[in-house]
């Protein structure tokens, strides 16, 4: 065996370690932690509805599958195992959702770090598995992670032309409506069979759904979707979409929907400039971390796991701390490095800390209670500048490349 070979072999062996350990810390503490108690529920109601129950039969039990009914069938791979074993499936698969992601999203971070690149890598993994979305995902046993990773590999077949680029997308709207402004997205970037081939699955879906499952597509589309105070009250403090912030600010369990209605329509025409405004400038990652967190602005309910969207916020902003700033007479905060890394650090510390758990009441209470839809909307504002002062952008091309390298050294072992 030549040196290259082994070299090679005691790489990947080294990398199947590392993640065997850190699946099996991520299952212990998180099982310690958070319990899996939405897969929990999620396993009882699928394996009920292969029983024969109706899919949305703990509706009234305060304890529901809330998902569509295409989630359901996504899931019955893994729920037709014990609990314990969903567990550990899902934990792992979040986990390879959470390194595609960083993948695609932190090139141009780990090309800047002065360090090997696996310990850039490395880093990257780390702050990602530090954000309390992302701890989140991993201790409910939702499916944030996997859905944001298929809409990030899709957008990549979608700039490299390939015929299948917006399918993904479309899978994950159906699976989870709120990001259906991807397709507007698409659409005003001018990618127009991407969001043609995105709009049509979930059509599909749907019709699918209503022709092979019609009672649980009638009862999601009639009770669920366009009733989503019927998983909760909208004014707990998980739910980070306006429909809480209004619901918490009139002090009410449900959000008033004129009112909701109107922000939700500023904020969908804002962002999507915003994105737009960036991806014709190139700034490609941007535009889609700009686009995702207006999905969850503006969904009926926006749960803490659905921002796991500042991932590739994070990647921007930590490219553009990095990158050295103009010589300006008068610099302003975002022209110094260190108004760079205080913004850029107190957007981490906002995701990993979680203030929307604190509860101290008052005016900060009035802050803390809302701090992840303040700081979407922050970053909404921040990031088109943030990217704008550090061009460089490498989504989607250099990413792949990078893959395309990996894949090819791995089948290079294997021969």
């Amino acid at each position: 065996m030549s040196t290259s070979a082994a070299a090679r072999i005691r790489t990947v062996g080294i990398a199947a370690g590392a993640f065997a350990l850190a699946w099996t810390v991520t299952v212990v503490a998180t099982a310690y932690w958070y319990g899996h108690d939405d897969l929990r529920a999620y396993h009882d109601a699928v394996q009920g509805w292969l029983d024969g129950q109706p899919l949305y039969s703990g509706l009234d039990a305060g304890a529901p599958f809330d998902l569509a009914p295409l989630a359901a069938v996504f899931f019955i791979p893994v729920t037709a195992w014990s609990v314990p074993v969903a567990v550990v499936l899902t934990t792992g698969i979040s986990l390879l959702a959470v390194l595609l992601c960083v993948r695609l999203c932190f090139a141009e971070v780990t090309a800047r770090l002065n360090v090997n690149s696996r310990w850039g890598w490395t880093a990257a993994i780390a702050l990602t598995l530090l954000l309390e979305p992302t701890r989140n995902v991993l201790g409910l046993g939702q499916t944030s992670l996997v859905l944001l990773a298929v809409i990030l590999v899709d957008l990549v077949f979608v700039t490299r032309g390939r015929w299948w680029g917006g399918i993904g997308i479309g899978l994950a709207i159906a699976a989870q409506p709120a990001f259906g402004v991807l397709i507007l997205f698409l659409l005003l970037t001018y990618r127009w069979r991407a969001a043609f081939a995105a709009a049509a699955t979930v059509i599909v879906a749907t019709v699918f759904g209503l022709l092979f499952l019609p009672e649980a597509a009638g009862t999601y589309l009639t009770e669920i979707l366009f009733a989503p105070e019927n998983t909760g009250p909208l004014s707990a403090s998980d739910n980070q979409a306006l429909s809480g912030v209004l619901a918490r600010l009139y002090e009410v369990g449900t959000d008033p929907a004129v009112t909701w209605l109107g922000f939700a329509l500023f904020t969908v025409v804002w962002g999507l400039t915003r994105a737009r405004e960036a991806h014709l400038r190139g700034n490609r990652l941007t535009a889609v971390a700009i686009a995702g967190l207006t999905g969850c602005l503006v969904s009926p309910v926006g749960p803490s796991y659905l921002f796991v969207w500042f991932i590739p916020a994070l990647a921007v902003l930590l490219g553009w701390a990095m990158t050295k700033p103009p010589a300006l007479h008068r610099p302003g905060l975002m022209d110094r490095t260190w108004g760079r890394w205080v913004i850029t650090v107190g957007f981490l510390l906002c995701f990993t800390v979680a203030p929307i758990h604190w509860n101290p009441g008052g005016f900060i209470g009035l802050l803390t209670d809302n701090a992840f839809m303040i700081a979407a909307i922050a970053l909404i504002a921040v990031l088109p500048k943030a990217a704008h002062r550090s061009p460089e952008d490498r989504f989607a091309v250099e990413s792949v490349a990078g893959m395309n390298r990996l894949a090819s050294s791995l089948c290079a072992t294997t021969q």
